[in-house]
């Protein structure tokens, strides 16, 4: 008889993902993406690795987010960080101080996983908010530009001194958001004032210094 043993494929000593983590990642993946927030992926985080490990409580940090689930521990078994680059954006923690849990190699190849998806998925979400805050700060200068540019075109075609600085209170108020302004101007030695949201009794109380 012919020896076929030589033939079949040698076993590996790696671990390899089973079909049923791969389903859960691409699971935890899809389900991330429908509900984009950062406490909907902290949430999911911690609720997908405690019902793999089978734990009762856990706890994911992140940010200014903490979710526990169970009973908040001193202690935890399994202690996992979150890491982005060199930089620390999170944690987990899962089981007991009286727990002792011993991870076979797939069940720690699972955890590093989703530690790892959570975390990128997290900083992704951070990454988007910024986008949109900069934007917003960006749109608000555009339209503050544009109302100078305006205002400008508009004092060039008047020699109404008053309308003039009329146009350049709404100027300061409008580009530094001040709602109370004083405007002191010289004028043939004699001194005018001209004010938005103030009284005579307000300014009498801020004590405008007298121009030299």
């Amino acid at each position: 008889m012919t020896d076929t043993s030589a033939n079949l494929p040698k076993k590996s000593n790696k671990t390899s993902p089973s079909e049923l983590d791969l389903l859960t990642f691409y699971d935890f993946i899809s389900n991330a993406k429908e509900n984009a927030s950062a406490k909907n992926i902290a949430n999911l985080t911690i609720l997908t690795l405690m019902g793999r490990l089978k734990v009762k409580n856990g706890v994911i940090k992140t940010g200014d987010i903490e979710i526990i689930k169970g009973k908040a521990q001193k202690k935890y078994s399994i202690n996992r960080q979150l890491i982005y680059g060199r930089k620390k954006i999170g944690e987990v923690k899962l089981g007991g101080k009286n727990e002792q849990i011993t991870l076979t190699r797939k069940e720690t190849m699972f955890i590093d996983t989703i530690c790892h998806l959570s975390t990128i998925l997290l900083k992704n979400i951070d990454n988007i908010d910024s986008l949109k805050n900069a934007n917003k700060k960006l749109s608000k200068k555009i339209l503050q530009f544009e109302s100078i540019f305006e205002a400008s075109k508009e004092m060039l075609f008047t020699r109404d001194i008053e309308k003039t600085i009329s146009i350049c209170l709404n100027i300061i108020s409008g580009s530094l958001g001040i709602k109370e302004i004083a405007l002191k101007i010289k004028e043939n030695d004699r001194e005018k004032i001209f004010t938005r949201n103030l009284t005579s009794k307000d300014l009498k109380e801020k004590k405008l210094k007298k121009l030299k």
